[in-house]
């Protein structure tokens, strides 16, 4: 059940508060041997409304006026209200287990460690979890849109097809359009160096963050680029580099 609360929206004052980092999350728990993800079952629904707010969200329907007695879905600041809960719920339990929303991810080093106690206290709260959802003492799991696990983490299968489809270019215009289409960027893994390639000229700036892989290789993490100004149009392209650097 959805309900139209622009009009209440409007007129309320929104507490700030932030999301986890997501990034953050999948190198955290993608290090961990073990992993449990648990999504709760509708989860605003489980986070009660307190008595002075239940009468603001009363809605008419063709035979009675109903009121809210849990979260609805729809309301301004519903999501950081969510995530201010599991936060607190999940405190005492930080270090091996985190929340993205109503995802919750348990990462350990060994099989034994954390599950019971995590899901103990979601027992104790009252919460319930869609266990069609859930993955339980894993190796890999998905988590938000990631196969996380033995220290790797990389998309979802399920979410490249498209790209694994695409045909193959065969012309140097067919290759341009693709290129610029589909960006493939690596995830910065914070334990490893980082390098800075760059290059410039009498019209233009440009680098790009790197990080090497397993394998040697250099994947490249983000770019930057900028135009010469014509009062810089001078020198030698090799006394732009040091500034270039600093400009990306």
């Amino acid at each position: 059940m959805c309900v139209d609360f622009r009009a209440l929206n409007a007129v309320t004052k929104v507490p700030v508060f932030p999301m986890k980092d997501m990034q953050e999350l999948i190198f955290i728990a993608g290090s961990a041997h073990w992993l449990t993800s648990i999504d709760l079952l509708k989860g605003y629904w489980q986070i009660k409304m307190d008595e002075e707010s239940k009468p603001l969200t009363a809605f008419t329907t063709h035979n009675a006026v109903y009121q809210w007695k849990t979260m609805p879905f729809g309301l301004a600041g519903a999501s950081g209200t969510f995530q201010r809960e599991m936060n607190r719920i999940l405190k005492s339990h930080s270090e091996y287990a985190q929340a993205y929303m109503d995802d919750v991810v348990i990462f350990s080093k060994t099989f034994e460690e954390h599950l019971e106690l995590v899901l103990t206290e979601l027992e104790k709260l009252g919460f319930s979890v869609r266990l069609d959802k859930c993955s339980f003492a894993a190796k890999k799991i998905k988590y938000l849109g990631h196969t996380i696990g033995g220290g790797k983490h990389g998309p979802d299968e399920d979410k490249i097809l498209a790209i694994k489809r695409l045909i193959r270019p065969t012309t140097k215009k067919e290759l341009k359009e693709l290129l610029c289409e589909v960006t493939s960027l690596a995830t910065p893994d914070a334990n490893l160096p980082f390098q800075v390639h760059c290059d410039a000229s009498d019209y233009g700036v440009g680098c790009c963050l790197t990080q090497q892989d397993t394998e040697g290789i250099y994947r490249p993490i983000a770019f930057a680029s900028q135009n010469s100004m014509l009062r810089k149009r001078t020198g030698q392209a090799s006394r732009k580099r040091p500034g270039q650097c600093y400009t990306g």
